[in-house]
C-alpha cells in the first residue's frame, strides 16, 4: 500500500515537473521569438529608411551645396561693390 502511494506521488511529481518544464520552454520560446521579431523590425526599418532617403539625399545634398555656393558668391560680389 505504501509502495503504491509512493509510485502515485512520484508520477504526479514527474507530471508536475514536465508541465513546469513545458511552461518554461514556452516562455523562453516566446521571448526569443519576440526578440527576433524586434530585431527584424529594426533592420527592416533601417532598410526602408535607406531606401526612401536614398533618392532624397542624392538630390538634397547637391542642391544644398549649390545654394550655399551661390550665397557665398553673392556675398562676395556684394562686398566687392
Amino acid at each position: 500500500m505504501i509502495e503504491a502511494s509512493k509510485q502515485v506521488a512520484r508520477k504526479a511529481a514527474q507530471r508536475a515537473a514536465q508541465e513546469a518544464a513545458r511552461q518554461v520552454a514556452r516562455q523562453v520560446a516566446r521571448q526569443v521569438f519576440c526578440r527576433i521579431v524586434a530585431s527584424l523590425n529594426f533592420i527592416l526599418g533601417v532598410l526602408i529608411f535607406v531606401d526612401i532617403a536614398g533618392p532624397a539625399l542624392r538630390v538634397t545634398i547637391p542642391g544644398v551645396t549649390y545654394v550655399a555656393l551661390l550665397r557665398r558668391i553673392h556675398r562676395r560680389t556684394i562686398k566687392g561693390l
